[in-house]
């Protein structure tokens, strides 16, 4: 069945990357669609290859892995869409249900990427603590806080920049959030886990540049996969480490920032062939994103 669900899921993600609409906008909603899922069914394959148990069947494995991945990739999408409203409508409230979202999405691929049993860990981060319910192991605290130590890094820039801490942007979208200020032609940028913005761009409005800062945050936690693929060296941490982290931090290793630095543009006018950068943008403005700037 779930050998039939992965033809079925790559014959759609397929097709549409490949049908190259009038409309520009729709064919690159269709490629960040077909990104988001692979990306998710992907990495969720090689995790559960990583972490295969012993006794268990390698293709039955990574086939189960790589179609929860997948789901979890599209709710990763959606997550983004969302982002779009908090532009539209210029409310940050938004920022709620997109975060809900993506903290589901990526519960799900890290399960499939750990092979957890479906719907047995999940998360929420809020602010610079992760919220964990672990349902793997009745002996377990089901409940955990973890401290993000890339939320107080992400913070403590902002501070040395002498940027100013936003509460009321931070408490409505439940992610650290600073006051730029600085200077006009300057929309804003994400630190880690920390999102500063310009409240007076020139031509962009604060909405605009946080949908868009947003979907970095949310790009950061996506690369934090890698982390699952880690599992088999646990093993060999020395024990007051482990147990720190098990118990009180969640290591989110920058991953992300690799990646994004593959995608550097050194050209301005090639920005937005940055991907990442291209698809903040998308999401940001729902609209068809020009890969020259001018």
């Amino acid at each position: 069945m779930k050998v039939t669900v992965i033809i079925l899921l790559f014959i759609f993600v397929y097709g549409n990357f490949n049908a190259k609409s009038q409309v520009s906008r729709e064919y690159q909603q269709r490629e960040l669609l077909a990104y988001n899922i692979l990306f998710g069914g992907i990495t969720a394959g090689i995790g559960s290859a990583i972490n295969k148990p012993k006794g268990s069947k390698l293709i039955k494995t990574v086939c189960a892995a790589f179609a929860y991945g997948m789901l979890g990739g599209v709710i990763n999408f959606s997550s983004k869409k969302v982002l779009y409203n908090i532009n539209k409508n210029e409310d940050y409230r938004f920022a709620w249900i997109a975060n809900t979202g993506s903290c589901m999405g990526n519960s799900i691929i890290y399960n499939a990427s750990l092979n957890n049993k479906f719907g047995s860990y999940w998360f929420f981060d809020l602010w610079a603590a992760r919220v964990e319910l672990n349902l793997r192991d009745k002996s377990e605290n089901k409940f955990k806080i973890k401290v993000l130590p890339n939320a107080l890094i992400g913070s403590c820039i902002y501070f040395a920049q002498k940027a100013t801490l936003d509460v009321r942007t931070t408490l409505q979208t439940g992610i650290i959030t600073f006051t730029l200020q600085s200077n006009p032609y300057f929309y804003g940028n994400t630190y880690m886990r920390a999102i500063g913005t310009e409240k007076n761009s020139a031509g962009v409005t604060e909405y605009l540049s946080y949908a868009h800062e947003m979907t970095h945050y949310f790009q950061f936690r996506e690369h934090l996969v890698f982390n699952t693929w880690l599992k088999p060296f646990s093993k060999k941490v020395p024990k007051v480490p482990k147990a720190v982290f098990e118990k009180w931090v969640y290591l989110d290793i920058p991953w992300f920032y690799g990646f994004y630095a593959l995608e550097t543009q050194n050209d301005l006018r090639n920005y937005y062939q940055n991907f990442y950068e291209y698809e903040a943008q998308f999401f940001a403005t729902n609209s068809y994103v020009s890969m020259k700037l001018w």
